[in-house]
C-alpha cells in the first residue's frame, strides 16, 4: 500500500481506540495499555490476515481499507474501518475456521492473544468490558432464536429433595451448570457460598421486563417460561440452566419476563460478587470469557445454518 504512517505512537492509537464501540467505556490508562501492545500492520490487496487452517491467535482492527471474512458455514462478509476482525475467535480461543483476506490495501492495528491476556490481568476493567460486549452479542443472538425454544424442559419429579439446599448441594448444582463448567473447585465453592436459594410457586414472577439486572439465577429444579410478550420471543429453561446472567454482565435492564411454569427452585447470585470472584481468579475469568465467546459463535453459526435452509 502507499507509504504512509497513520499513527506515530501510542497516543495516536489511544485516540483511535477510544472511538471504537468495543472500548468505549474504557479510560485513558486502559486504552493506553491496549495501545502500547497494539502493532500497526499493513496488508497489500490479496494478503492473508487469518488462515482458516490455523488457530486464531491475533485479531485486527481495520483502520483503512476492506477485509473479506469467510467462515466455513456462511457467505463471505466484509469488514471496514473501525471493524474488528477475529476478535470473537481470539477470545474464544478457536482452533481455526476463519478466513480473512485484504480486499484492498489495508491498514490495521494488530492485537495478539498473549498481549491481551497481559493487559487484562493488569486491568480487569478491560476484561470486564470484553464480557459486556460479548454479553450484548449473546443477547442479540438469543433474541433471534425461534419464537418457541426449550432448554431442559422440566417435570415434577425434579423436585424431590430440592428445598433448603446445603452448601454441598448448592456446589453440585453450580458445578452442573453449563455457564460454570470450566470453573475450578475453589471458584465453585465461592459461587456456592454466595448463592441464595429461592423457591417460586406456579405462576410466580422471578422478574419482569425492564427490571434492573443486578443478579442472575441458576435453576436447580422446575421450569421457567421466559417471554418478551404474548406473541414474542419465548424460551423455556429447566434445571442446570442459568438465566439473566448476560444482561447482568452487560449492565442493561431485563429484556424478558421470567415466570415459574411449575414449582421452581433457583439459586440467586449477585453480579458484583461474581465479578469480584472473576477478578480474584484470573484464569477462571479468562476461561469464562472464552466460554461466552464460543457460545456466541455457536449461536451465530446456528442462525446462518437456519438461514441457509
Amino acid at each position: 500500500m502507499p507509504d504512509r504512517v497513520a499513527f506515530v505512537g501510542p497516543l495516536d492509537r489511544v485516540l483511535y481506540l477510544r472511538t471504537l464501540p468495543t472500548f468505549e467505556r474504557l479510560g485513558p490508562p486502559e486504552l493506553g495499555a491496549i495501545a502500547q501492545h497494539a502493532r500497526e500492520r499493513s496488508f497489500r490487496r490479496g494478503a492473508v490476515l487469518l488462515d482458516p487452517a490455523r488457530p486464531v491467535e491475533t485479531a485486527y482492527v481495520v483502520i483503512d481499507g476492506q477485509v473479506t471474512i469467510a467462515r466455513g458455514d456462511g457467505l463471505p462478509g466484509t469488514a471496514g474501518p473501525s471493524d474488528a476482525v477475529g476478535i470473537l475467535e481470539l477470545l474464544a480461543r478457536q482452533p481455526g475456521g476463519l478466513s480473512a483476506v485484504a480486499a484492498t490495501d489495508t491498514l490495521t492495528l494488530e492485537l495478539d492473544w498473549e498481549a491481551q491476556v497481559g493487559v487484562c490481568e493488569d486491568y480487569f476493567t478491560i476484561l470486564q468490558q470484553y464480557l459486556r460486549v460479548l454479553a450484548l452479542r449473546f443477547i442479540h443472538e438469543m433474541r433471534r432464536l425461534p419464537v418457541d425454544s426449550r432448554l431442559g424442559r422440566a417435570t415434577a419429579e425434579h423436585h424431590a429433595g430440592t428445598r433448603n439446599l446445603d452448601l454441598v448441594q448448592r456446589l453440585i448444582a453450580v458445578a452442573h451448570a453449563r455457564a460454570f463448567s470450566d470453573c475450578n473447585l475453589d471458584a465453585l465453592v465461592e459461587l456456592a457460598r454466595h448463592a441464595q436459594e429461592r423457591t417460586l410457586a406456579v405462576g410466580e414472577i422471578l422478574w419482569r421486563q425492564r427490571d434492573p439486572a443486578t443478579h442472575f439465577a441458576l435453576l436447580t429444579a422446575g421450569s421457567l417460561a421466559c417471554t418478551t410478550g404474548a406473541n414474542g420471543w419465548r424460551l423455556f429453561a429447566g434445571p442446570a440452566f442459568t438465566v439473566g446472567l448476560h444482561e447482568a454482565l452487560a449492565g442493561i435492564p431485563r429484556w424478558f419476563e421470567a415466570v415459574a411454569e411449575i414449582e421452581t427452585t433457583v439459586l440467586r447470585l449477585e453480579v458484583d460478587p461474581f465479578l469480584d470472584l472473576l477478578e480474584d481468579h484470573f484464569e477462571l475469568a479468562i476461561d469464562f470469557t472464552s466460554a461466552i465467546a464460543r457460545r456466541v459463535l455457536e449461536l451465530e453459526a446456528e442462525r446462518r445454518r437456519a438461514a441457509g435452509r
